[in-house]
């Protein structure tokens, strides 16, 4: 594929089911509990997380959609509550709707003597589309960091200090 330059363009590094799990770990400066109703609370995940997200349960067979805008395009994120162990384990299957690709979102919880680990890890079941950046590995990397290291800490020191 060549650029607007017409020098080579790098292939996309997409989110495949051969690629490695993406883990992002964080110590949150708030008790587990806390945590637990900020990643299961729609009205907490409005603030840190999606804007969108129109309702949420943490029961296994809930299922949402709801649509993040980017550059104009929307994306359906669609949802499934696959397993809960309440305040500790949720995991969600992840996909968008009128796209090819399939994942798992898998949040654990554990006390720490200054508050409470969170350990996320997404897995690809089926690959995503490999024409499209927003889909690639670095981007959905730097998605979670974002989320799990910057936009949850900051929630959670202005809503529960």
């Amino acid at each position: 594929m060549l650029g607007k330059d017409k020098t080579a363009t790098p292939k996309l590094n997409a989110m495949e089911k051969s690629s490695d799990p993406i883990v992002v770990e964080e110590i949150l400066n708030a008790s587990q509990e806390t945590v637990w109703e900020a990643i299961t609370d729609p009205e907490s995940m409005r603030q840190w997380f999606f804007d969108t997200i129109k309702e949420f349960k943490p029961e296994v067979g809930f299922e949402t959609c709801f649509d993040v805008e980017c550059d104009g395009t929307q994306y359906p994120h669609r949802w499934n509550i696959k397993e809960v162990i309440p305040g500790d384990k949720l995991v969600y299957r992840w996909r968008y709707d009128g796209y090819d690709g399939d994942s798992t979102v898998s949040w654990e919880l554990s006390h720490e003597s200054f508050g409470t680990k969170l350990k996320l890890t997404h897995v690809c079941h089926e690959s995503f589309p490999q024409d499209n950046p927003l889909f690639s590995e670095d981007a959905c990397i730097d998605a979670w960091n974002y989320f799990i290291t910057q936009t949850l800490p900051e929630y959670l020191e202005s809503n529960h200090s």
